[in-house]
């Protein structure tokens, strides 16, 4: 039976009333369709095929009811515009703790590494790390982790969850990383070889930095000989957008170049099981 609502305000909360249960009911399987023409043979025979499993379905309901959440809403809103005067949009997003990111469940981030629940990796770097809501997803299966994040609002976030933070200059540069000695009353001594991480993840950053080849290429020459693994996550079709700029820029990328930009840069797609004996 059709409603018929005079009052502006009425109807749009009705209509959100409506698009909300129609969301709850749904296991959006739209959302994760892949236009295969746009994609090359190659990058499509390493596609996973993805779903909404239980940690999406939670992150879905908590985002759901905080848009319920009027005056925190108003607040927010009212705080962002006088905020984004003097900071970037991300660093009043991480003031106002607020914006967090899901990019993927932690289920599905060890089908993308193609490990059991029993594997264990020694170090992780999580690129543009924002507030460490995704870290916190990968990082239980790390024995360290390490992240990077130009946002000095976002940097605390990150060392108020205990996460490392390395400078956006130096996550690669020989004596990044400290080592911690056998004896526990020795301070940890800077490592002066350069770092080796087993998985680096670099997620809806590709697309907010300044030169994207060159952070690929800094990523290949610090993942593990044979064994390291990026986790890549961004848009398509590419566009720039460079936020930390006074002018914006844009370039738009076709999606079928996008493999061929990774594999310029040494990288390789793949879903070989990982081999615990180069581990």
């Amino acid at each position: 039976m059709a409603i018929r609502l005079h009052s502006p305000i009425a109807r749009l909360l009705y209509e959100k009333f409506e698009h909300t249960q129609e969301h709850l009911d749904s296991k959006h399987e739209h959302w994760y369709t892949v236009r295969s023409e746009l994609l090359s043979n190659y990058a499509m025979s390493r596609f996973h095929q993805a779903e909404q499993d239980e940690e999406t379905g939670e992150f879905l309901q908590s985002c759901f009811e905080k848009s319920d959440w009027f005056f925190t809403q108003l607040y927010h809103a009212v705080s962002k515009s006088i905020l984004t005067w003097f900071m970037t949009v991300t660093s009043s997003n991480g003031l106002l703790n607020r914006g967090s990111m899901f990019v993927f469940s932690s289920v599905l981030f060890r089908k993308l590494l193609d490990v059991d629940d029993s594997w264990k990796g020694e170090k992780l770097l999580d690129l543009g790390a924002g507030d460490g809501r995704v870290t916190m997803r990968m990082a239980p299966i790390f024995d360290q982790v390490y992240t990077t994040e130009i946002s000095p609002v976002m940097r605390w976030r990150l060392r108020q969850a205990n996460f490392t933070v390395l400078g956006v200059d130096d996550w690669d540069k020989p004596g990044a990383l400290q080592v911690t000695s056998a004896d526990p009353t020795q301070p940890p001594s800077v490592s002066p070889a350069p770092p080796q991480y087993d998985v680096v993840a670099c997620l809806n950053l590709l697309d907010r930095c300044a030169a994207p080849l060159t952070l690929l290429r800094r990523i290949r020459a610090v993942l593990r000989p044979k064994t390291g693994r990026l986790v890549l996550a961004l848009v398509l079709p590419l566009s720039q957008y460079v936020e930390s700029e006074f002018a914006l820029w844009t370039n738009l990328f076709p999606p079928c170049l996008l493999p061929q930009l990774i594999l310029k840069c040494g990288l390789v797609f793949g879903r070989r099981r990982w081999n615990t004996e180069q581990t």
